[in-house]
């Protein structure tokens, strides 16, 4: 994929996408293309979170008016480099790991009844993502992005799976939402008995 192409598609791709065009973008031969999709979306906002992160200690600095306040103008400006280096290895890390993500929900929209193999799960994931890779870090308004692409990826596994729009809920929202629920309540329950038991261990004073 040239860049040409590369930046016409992400400008098809920047807002809702009509369902019917999932069939033009899940006919990519191989992995190669989508790949290249997503890494040059994480690092086109690089340097927008770059930017944000010196703009916060910015702030920061200008409101530190006080003597003891510019002292610590030094271990400040530390903590956001590390805080910036680890923000993009996070970034970068996240272009493979996503994959595992994306087997995770080709795994539900089978067990709803999904009929596309995994690399279209993984064409529609990504490219029906756009919205909120590229746009989802403006202040205030970016939850509107990221929904757009949460849209856009349950008509898309609608239509490349071939299955209803409530299947499809099913399978990208509802069951994820449930087993969150599930393991944060046994995950509060499991700390809930360990401080139990401490407190029930406690010499009484």
């Amino acid at each position: 994929m040239d860049i040409g192409a590369l930046i016409t598609k992400m400008k098809e791709n920047i807002l809702l996408i009509p369902e019917e065009r999932f069939d033009a973008l899940t006919k990519d031969s191989g992995y190669g293309d989508s790949f290249i999709y997503l890494l040059a979306a994480v690092l086109i906002t690089l340097p927008i979170y770059i930017a944000l992160q010196v703009l916060g200690f910015g702030m920061n600095a200008l409101t530190s008016s006080t003597g003891a306040g510019l002292a610590e103008l030094p271990i400040l400006g530390g903590v956001y480099a590390v805080s910036i280096a680890i923000g993009i290895v996070v970034r970068l890390l996240s272009v493979p790991l996503s994959y595992i993500g994306f087997g995770i929900v080709h795994i539900l929209l089978k067990l709803v009844g999904g009929k596309a193999d995994f690399l279209k799960t993984v064409q529609l994931m990504i490219y029906g993502s756009t919205p909120s890779l590229l746009l989802s870090w403006i202040p205030c308004v970016g939850w509107i992005f990221g929904l757009a692409g949460l849209v856009n990826i349950i008509l898309g596994a609608k239509r490349v799976h071939n299955i209803t729009l409530l299947r499809a809920i099913v399978a990208i929202i509802v069951i994820p939402v449930l087993v969150a629920v599930v393991v944060a309540v046994l995950v509060v329950l499991f700390f809930g008995f360990i401080l139990a038991g401490m407190g029930l261990t406690l010499p009484r004073i």
